[in-house]
């Protein structure tokens, strides 16, 4: 039934005339701007129905591909590119919605202990409320400690 319905389409597709493009006036165009609405704040569904509205976004993008203590063959190729476009994504409106200001990023050598220990005990607790997204992205090798990661 397939290959009839397939031979059907193509023998009437095959004797409909060729559409031609319609003419080119430099003139005239019909582009229209139209001015869309602030963008509303994130909400999430809860039980029962209701919605609840997310006050602030705040994240910390880390990419790190080169270890120090990591022969060749273990690097990584890719994490720092990743942690890149995240943050791109993020802050996009199609995206996250992130505002700029709200979303640190440590990406290669930027991408310290000391650095980490700053953004995850210091900017993040004091910027961020109970009730606000945060969000950490870490593209990178894990660490295993007596056989937990």
């Amino acid at each position: 039934m397939t290959c009839k319905l397939f031979l059907i389409t193509a023998v009437l597709l095959s004797g409909l005339p060729a559409q031609t493009p319609p003419p080119q006036n430099k003139q005239q165009r019909d582009l229209t701007i139209e001015k869309e609405p602030p963008p509303t704040p994130p909400s999430t569904s809860v039980a029962g129905g209701g919605h609840v509205a997310i006050p602030h976004s705040y994240a910390l993008v880390v990419g790190i591909s080169k270890y120090k203590n990591l022969d060749a063959a273990s690097q990584l190729h890719y994490p720092e590119r990743d942690a890149e476009s995240i943050y791109t994504i993020l802050i996009s409106p199609e995206g996250g919605n992130f505002h700029a200001e709200n979303v640190h990023k440590l990406i290669g050598a930027d991408a310290t202990l000391s650095n980490l220990r700053y953004q995850l005990e210091t900017w993040l607790p004091s910027v961020s409320k109970p009730d606000d997204r945060v969000l950490i992205y870490f593209p990178g090798h894990g660490y295993i400690y007596n056989g937990a990661g």
